[in-house]
This record gives C-alpha cells, structure tokens and sequence, in this order.
C-alpha cells in the first residue's frame, strides 16, 4: 500500500563550482522553492543555545535572494522558533515550537494550531499521499499527524517512540527518519519505519553519526546531513547510505561548512542548508560527490 509522496529537502555546500549560494539571516534551518523563489525559516540571531528556550519571537518566514524579504504573520503574532517548512497547493505549512501554521505566501495565517501536551517541540513537516501533514515532534520522540483544512493534530503511529527525532522523509513504503543523538558521542542513528498491519516498527539502519539532522532518497541511496559526520568520517557534513547494507560514505559537499540542518531534493536540484554559516546551496543532483 502506497502510504506517502518522496518528498526530500537538501541545500549543499561545496568548494567546487557551485550552481548557486545564497547568504540567508542567522540560523536558517530549512528551505523550500515555491513559485520559482526559494522560502526559508530561520530560528533568530543567537542560535538554538538561546532561542529554543526563548518565547521571543526573533525567528521568521523569508524569501530568501540577493534581497532578502522577511513575510510577516497576518495575524501579528510572528515565529519563534520555526524550523521545518513544506509546501502544498500555494499553501506554506510551517511548524514553529510547539506551533504548526498554515500560511499564504503573503504571510496570511489561515490557521495557527498549538500541541498543548508537554515537552511537544515540532521539528520537521512533509506531506503524505493522503494529503495529511505528518510531523516529528523533537521532545516527545515521535510523530503526530494534521489534517491541513484545520490543524487538527491527531498522535500518529501510537506507541513508536524514537528520543530526539529529528528529520524525516517519506518514501513508498517508509518513513526514513533521522535522531540527533547526544552532543557529544557519535549516537545519532538512521532508521526505517514501516507499517505491519496496524502496528509500526523502527528498524536502526545505519549509527554513529554526529548530530546528524537532515535525511532525503537520492536514487537507491539515503542522504544523511549533520554537524559532526560520522565516526568512520567526522569531517564530513554530507553522508550517503547504503539502505541495505547500511554502509556510511562521506561526501565532499558541506565539508567546509560548520554543518548541515536540511536536504531538500526538488527534480534534479539539490538543496543544502547550513544555518550556522547563514547560508544555503543549490545545484544538481549529478553533482552530488
């Protein structure tokens, strides 16, 4: 049965010749094409140190080019913390702590919904096939889905747990999802989530990534992005993953970025997004190396 759309998120970083580089506010943490322009969400100045514990509405939705535009919220209430965003029908979702919004490209809030539950913080948001909103939330260690009409949230895949859930991406059969791990060991891990009858399980595929955040299908293979590589290539900011056999290959893209919080795949151009530098890439997937 056919659950989801391959959706992927990328934004890359190379010192080869590159198709594009953007700068972008401080901490950027996603973006998303839509109308031939590039939209992105950014958390604030000071980084997640201090925002994420912050209720100040420093974060915000742009337009990102060589004139960046900040959209503001029509219904005065600004962003947070925003971090993931996708896009569906000219319609923006975005999720924002523990916020999920749904927005014009003008900044008019249609709907703005809270999880009230403790401990919620909203990280990434992909459309499924079923034209519901799926969404991991970061603190719960799991997935909550929402119909896009309203907001309405509803707990998806009960009882499947996975502590610091990251990203995810959606492909035919799975959810390919990504764990920040500690700070300081090489404990993130890549798993493999699928449905059997009614249940859900999370197989690991592939550990020992380094505050890896971002994950997209490229081909046959799984793209992992990060902070701190992987224990058998810690320069590396830009991994591929063998889904089968699980076997980890560092990528040049990134290297010389501090890391990499997204990977959006839009046909055959690669997103890469590096909020620590205040940047973002594009360029095809043929160039992936």
């Amino acid at each position: 049965m056919r659950l989801f759309t391959t959706v992927c998120a990328v934004t890359l970083w190379s010192s080869l010749a590159l198709a594009e580089t953007v700068t972008t506010p401080p901490f950027i943490e996603a973006v998303h094409p839509m109308n031939g322009e590039v939209l992105g969400v950014a958390i604030g100045p000071d980084g997640p140190g201090v925002e994420f514990s912050s209720a100040q509405t420093n974060g915000g939705l742009y337009r990102l080019g060589q004139t960046t535009v900040q959209i503001p919220m029509s219904d005065g209430k600004g962003l947070r913390n925003p971090t993931g965003l996708t896009v569906a029908d000219g319609m923006i979702y975005l999720v924002d702590g523990n916020e999920i919004l749904a927005v014009t490209a003008e900044g008019d809030v249609l709907w703005r919904v809270a999880d009230g539950r403790e401990g919620v913080f909203l990280w990434n948001i992909e459309m499924a096939a079923d034209g519901r909103l799926l969404v991991s939330d970061f603190g719960n260690g799991r997935f909550v889905s929402v119909n896009r009409t309203d907001g309405a949230i509803r707990d998806f895949a009960p009882g499947l747990h996975l502590p610091t859930l990251a990203r995810f991406t959606l492909a035919a059969d799975a959810i390919w999802a990504i764990t920040w791990g500690s700070d300081t060991g090489f404990d993130s891990t890549l798993y493999r989530v699928s449905q059997i009858g009614s249940d859900w399980k999370a197989d690991a595929v592939a550990s020992g990534f380094g505050n890896a955040e971002a994950v997209a299908l490229q081909g046959e293979s799984i793209l992992v992005g990060g902070y701190r590589g992987h224990e058998t290539a810690p320069a590396a900011r830009l991994m591929r993953v063998d889904p089968t056999t699980g076997r980890v290959a560092g990528l040049t893209m990134g290297g010389d970025t501090q890391g990499i919080s997204d990977i959006m795949i839009d046909g055959d151009t690669v997103y890469l997004t590096f909020p620590p530098d205040a940047k973002y890439a594009r360029f095809p997937t043929a160039d992936l190396m």
